[in-house]
């Protein structure tokens, strides 16, 4: 009896974005950089792109006792990792969300978003993701590069930056949704954000060079 061998097409990212919208990929995005102990994340919203950076702690390219790297960890779709040794903020386990906004972001049917990463290490690397439709995930192999320390954009001592190089269609056209994105961030985080302020810790989120304000007051406080 033979056995038969299944393959994970490139088009289940397609179908797994109808769970979410444009904006909760932003907010996808920024959940992962808060459990990444950044405290900021910048968005840039440009015409035919978009840019999300961090101070996080960036993707370790050493493996751990599992044998896996942060990268390698990063690309198992379908199984979520804890990326911070059981520390920072619960909001959920990096895995499918962050490459599924990534996905949602792009181009329906030009799929292309690059990593860019310092870690803890002083290392940096780059990943280009650029599948095509009709490709088995199992058969991709995404790009690793290292890059010298002068040729990585990020300035801050350790990050994250995230470009989708090929954006969706019809942002293209139409711009961006830029009020409900604002909303939607403000909305799951603007809780959150002053909790942590109260425990001494800073965050903070720019939308085009906008610092978000997120000290809301409740009705009869």
């Amino acid at each position: 009896m033979d056995n038969i061998e299944i393959k994970t097409g490139a088009n289940l990212s397609r179908l797994l974005q109808s769970t979410v919208n444009i904006p909760q990929a932003f907010t996808e995005l920024v959940k992962n950089s808060i459990q990444n102990f950044s405290t900021f994340t910048k968005i840039n919203l440009l015409e035919n792109s978009a840019v999300i950076l961090d101070d996080g702690q960036g993707f370790d390219h050493e493996k751990d006792e599992n044998g896996m790297s942060a990268f390698e960890k990063y690309f198992v779709f379908g199984n979520s990792y804890d990326l911070t040794g059981g520390e920072g903020i619960r909001l959920g386990q990096m895995g499918i969300g962050g490459k599924l906004a990534n996905d949602k972001l792009s181009h329906e049917k030009d799929i292309y978003w690059t990593i860019e990463t310092k870690n803890v290490h002083g290392k940096c690397f780059l990943v280009e993701y650029k599948p095509s439709g009709s490709q088995f995930l199992n058969e991709y192999s995404p790009s690793l590069t290292e890059l010298s320390i002068d040729d990585c954009s990020i300035e801050t001592d350790t990050g994250t930056k995230i470009t989708i190089v090929s954006l969706k269609q019809n942002i293209q056209n139409d711009g961006w949704p830029k009020g409900a994105i604002q909303g939607e961030l403000c909305t799951f985080f603007g809780f959150l954000l002053p909790q942590l302020e109260k425990e001494g810790k800073t965050f903070n989120i720019h939308l085009d060079g906008k610092s978000l304000d997120f000290s809301y007051k409740l009705p009869g406080s």
